[in-house]
């Protein structure tokens, strides 16, 4: 048997990587992300959300190129207006901007005003306007000049009714022409009041933020400038500041938004992946994988993510691990079909791919053998590597009985899933099980996955006692009660299957966040699928024709409502969605059918729709076809 690859500190589940080529994983809870490597004027997407993408404004941006990838080149006349302002999910919460900047200039114009605002070259700014305390919600993430050459990092507060305030570090790390990373940390729940400055990895400040929302409290139409802050006649008495409007000189790259404080080492990781940056390809896989007592072989799933706006890529593989911690048996034995491979990519596309593994010669309950799967972006090199665990189960074989593929949720919507447990002993036994819900890989931050119920993050426990080479399901609902679009959210069902009283993970379902429908669940969002042009829309109502039939054709016109295809809306439809939503029945054809609140989803809510209609006299549901 030959050697497999050294078993090195691995996190099993998690994006593992030892290579200089290797990008680093997104920290969890990100809610904006504007790369800026667009090859063509106008738009400057974000990756995260896909719905907060900027403009470039007053000029067509210059670009160039940028820490990582491509930059734009800001200026007095080019800067990017954000009309959906990210910092409305944040409110009054923990959040956390960062960026790579190279400042190439220092306006001196305000330089006699060393200590105030009113001569910042913001970073990110979703204030509206600024008069002192009367001016609006919001903040600015600012460099600071103190001379021709330096600058400070600052945070501009505006909390409404109170004073605004702001904070600034005490030397002047920032300095022109080179590539420098920037970050504000600011925790002010659970507990903890705290902001932090980081420099090039970093903390270089703290200061105490200020309680309340940082969101325009001007209402619809909030916006978030990069780059750009608003003119101001003042900033608190006696900040006059020549009423100017305040702007960034150079290049800037990478800029992120995250709805809670990264930790110091999420900073300092960012950093440290330099050029590489963050994984716009990346993958997932659960951290363990039973191969049942009989069985040969068994099939896992890998997902692979491409978050950037482009169509890419990449090129996947497969390498065992020799024996190691946590690990007992050399995994060169192992193989996997398919071993590697290359996949096309979408925009904003994640597929899972099912891998089989066959057992070694010699591998017998109670041995772990452990290997890697290693994802390359064609286009840029960046690598991301997931690795897992093979368990030789003894007695108990688990499976995910549906769904196989990955599930992409709504907020608010339920989704039912299915694991079947099956006793491989010759007597009877029970089986002490747990479903929990983590976001992410390992549950670095809070769930927002609530289970059969459950407050999210609350685990579901639970028994079955099966006679010999019986089998059983244990079914459950999901519920995503937060839109976090980065993180790949999963279900666990874990149990103590080798007796060492540590609970083994034995099934995994993932959950993909998303705002958007996936009317024809091929892993794109519906408003991508369009303007991809991998779905038409005949009559450009932002439904992809493959879904509802081409509008142009009366005899393929749906109604909203008629979940079942019965051409008329009664109790019937209401019951075909709650078993569709909850157990897991079949979909409605096309799955707009279903839609009769027309919010371009399907949840709990069409069914409360239309029990209102059916049985109280409530709206009708609108009409699908014109």
């Amino acid at each position: 048997m030959g050697t497999g690859t050294t078993l090195n500190d691995i996190d099993f589940g998690n994006a593992t990587c030892v290579q200089d080529t290797c990008c680093v994983k997104p920290a969890l809870g990100m809610i904006a992300w504007y790369p800026f490597d667009e090859d063509s004027p106008g738009l400057a997407h974000d990756i995260a959300s896909k719905t907060q993408s900027g403009w470039h404004y007053l000029d067509q941006f210059g670009t160039t190129e940028g820490k990582v990838g491509g930059a734009f080149v800001f200026d007095s006349e080019r800067y990017v207006r954000v009309f959906e302002d990210p910092f409305a999910q944040i409110d009054t919460g923990d959040f956390t901007i960062d960026a790579w900047i190279q400042p190439t200039a220092f306006d001196p114009d305000c330089l006699d005003y060393p200590y105030h605002p009113c001569a910042a070259m913001p970073i990110v700014d979703n204030r509206r306007w600024v008069e002192g305390d009367t001016g609006d919600n919001g903040i600015m993430f600012y460099v600071k000049p103190i001379s021709a050459t330096h600058g400070r990092l600052g945070l501009a507060m505006n909390i409404h009714p109170n004073a605004p305030d702001s904070f600034e570090t005490s030397t002047a790390p920032v300095v022109l022409s080179d590539w420098q990373h920037v970050a504000v940390t600011v925790a002010r729940n659970g507990g903890t009041t705290l902001g932090t400055f980081y420099y090039n990895g970093n903390p270089v400040g703290t200061f105490i933020p200020l309680a309340g929302s940082i969101f325009s409290t001007a209402g619809p139409g909030s916006t978030m400038d990069i780059g750009h802050g608003p003119t101001s006649s003042s900033y608190g008495a006696g900040q006059a500041c020549r009423q100017k409007e305040k702007y960034f000189t150079g290049p800037i790259d990478e800029v992120e938004i995250f709805g809670r404080a990264l930790i110091g080492v999420e900073v300092q990781d960012i950093y440290l992946a330099g050029s590489r940056g963050k994984c716009k390809i990346s993958c997932a896989i659960p951290g363990s994988v039973v191969l049942c007592r009989t069985a040969t072989t068994v099939t896992v799933n890998m997902t692979i993510c491409n978050q950037s706006p482009y169509t890419s890529v990449a090129n996947f593989s497969f390498a065992p691990l020799a024996s190691g911690s946590g690990c007992n048996f050399d995994a060169s034995g192992v193989t996997f079909s398919p071993a590697n491979g290359t996949l096309t990519l979408l925009p904003g596309q994640c597929t899972q791919i099912p891998v089989t593994l066959t057992r070694p010669l010699g591998f017998v309950p109670g041995n772990v053998a452990c290997f890697c799967i290693t994802v390359r972006d064609t286009q840029t090199g960046a690598m991301s590597t997931c690795c897992s665990k093979l368990l030789a189960s003894n007695a108990w074989c688990v499976t995910v009985k549906d769904p196989i593929d990955i599930i992409k949720l709504n907020t608010g919507m339920a989704r039912a899933f299915t694991f079947t447990v099956k006793n491989e002993s010759d007597s009877l036994a029970t089986f002490d099980y747990s479903l929990r819900s983590e976001s992410g890989e390992h549950g670095s931050t809070p769930t927002s996955l609530a289970l059969n119920g459950l407050p999210p993050g609350a685990p579901v426990s639970g028994s079955l006692v099966l006679p010999p080479w019986s089998e059983s399901d244990i079914v459950g609902d999901a519920v995503l009660m937060a839109y976090r679009p980065m993180d790949l959210e999963s279900i666990l069902l874990e149990a103590d299957v080798d007796g060492d009283g540590i609970p083994d993970p034995l099934g995994s379902v993932r959950i993909q966040p998303t705002s958007f429908p996936d009317c024809n669940d091929n892993g794109i969002d519906d408003a991508l699928d369009i303007l991809n042009g991998t779905s038409a829309d005949g009559n450009s109502n932002g439904f992809p024709d493959d879904c509802e039939g081409t509008m142009s054709d009366p005899s393929q016109c749906y109604i909203c409502g008629d979940a079942d295809g019965s051409s008329v809306v009664t109790i019937s439809d209401v019951v075909f969605l709650i078993n569709y939503i909850f157990g897991g029945g079949a979909a409605p054809n096309p799955i707009l059918a279903g839609d009769a609140n027309c919010d371009l989803s399907v949840t709990i809510s069409d069914a409360v729709s239309l029990v209102g209609y059916v049985f109280l006299g409530g709206a009708p549901p609108c009409d699908a076809c014109p």
